[in-house]
């Protein structure tokens, strides 16, 4: 087998990142800990790492809420070494321009950026993975998917893109009283085939990860209990076609799409026993930090890399058991 590589970052420089004007900061090139009370931007500097890895922030819902209070524009930069050393910069305008680039040349799209820096990020929020929506669930698999399969990236985004399309013109048809089934199937069967993909891809992914996520959570609890981690998705048992097919009537009396990739969700039990009802906060921080490992094995196998591995608060609601044997 082949050696595996280390990704790490050697330093980073912010401007107007949240609550940084400006900063320079050099890490090591194995460990880093960084100390500081309550509000004095550890999580935010962590953040920073991990937009120049996948060109978002990890902690927040769009760029408005990651530049500096009063301003409108923001850039983070920094270099990385896989064997050579690169700079990746991003450059943000709010609502007029967006870029990133490496070693001064910008990219066509940001997609072309995923898996560039490989990157798993295990945080207190992580916790929604378990307690919130089948959003939370979907976001696990597709932050990691994304980052070595560019075919399924290029799809997810193609799905998204004909599913809003889809969903606007049934409120549409709602709306002005109109409907056109040809128009309503030409979207349709352009969503049946990027579907297909999407779900070959988080099959293969998810039978990783309970491989992985049970190792680990075993080494974590001390094997005192059994965990399990299910893929649901509608197109085990159905083609997309006919289901939407199926369920016309329903979307268009609700006018948006009720079934696809979209509605897909990972099921968790501890003991046989669905995890969220039973599992105390102990179980449910061993729940998340098994799951990102095994998140983290399975990027560093494909890409034969070691990602960085951000770990923000990480001990938190575990016992002096649990935390000796992460």
């Amino acid at each position: 087998m082949d050696s595996i590589d280390f990704l790490h970052i050697q330093n980073i420089r912010l401007y107007n990142y949240r609550n940084y004007s400006e900063i320079k900061m050099d890490f090591h090139d194995k460990m880093n800990i960084l100390l500081g009370n309550n509000g004095s931007g550890k999580t935010n500097m962590q953040d920073a790492v991990y937009y120049l890895c996948m060109g978002k922030s990890y902690f927040s819902s769009g760029d408005r809420h990651v530049v500096r209070k009063g301003e409108n524009e923001f850039s983070v930069q920094g270099d990385f070494n896989l064997n050579k050393v690169f700079r990746v910069k991003s450059k943000v305008i709010l609502g007029k321009q967006k870029s990133m680039q490496v070693d001064e040349k910008k990219y066509d799209k940001l997609s072309d950026h995923m898996g560039k820096c490989p990157i798993v990020v295990v945080a207190p929020s992580d916790i929604l993975l378990l307690t919130d929506g089948s959003e939370e669930r979907r976001k696990l698999m597709d932050q990691t998917i994304i980052q070595y399969d560019k075919v399924y990236l290029e799809a997810l985004i193609r799905y998204n893109h004909f599913l809003k399309q889809r969903n606007a013109l049934l409120k549409q048809f709602k709306e002005n009283g109109v409907f056109n089934q040809i128009l309503l199937d030409g979207i349709s069967e352009k969503m049946v085939v990027e579907a297909s993909t999407i779900h070959e891809s988080r099959k293969k992914f998810v039978v990783r990860l309970e491989e992985r996520f049970q190792y680990y959570y075993k080494r974590i609890s001390g094997e005192k209990e059994k965990c399990t981690c299910l893929y649901k998705s509608q197109l085990f048992d159905n083609n997309l076609k006919d289901l939407m097919q199926q369920n016309q009537e329903k979307d268009l009396l609700l006018a948006r799409t009720t079934v696809g990739i979209h509605k897909d969700d990972l099921s968790f039990y501890i003991n046989d026993a669905l995890l969220k009802p039973y599992a105390s906060q102990g179980q449910l921080k061993s729940f998340i930090m098994s799951i990102k490992l095994a998140q983290y094995d399975i990027i560093k196998e494909i890409l034969n890399v070691y990602p960085i591995l951000i770990l923000d608060d990480i001990f938190d609601k575990l016992d002096d058991t649990r935390v000796a044997d992460l």
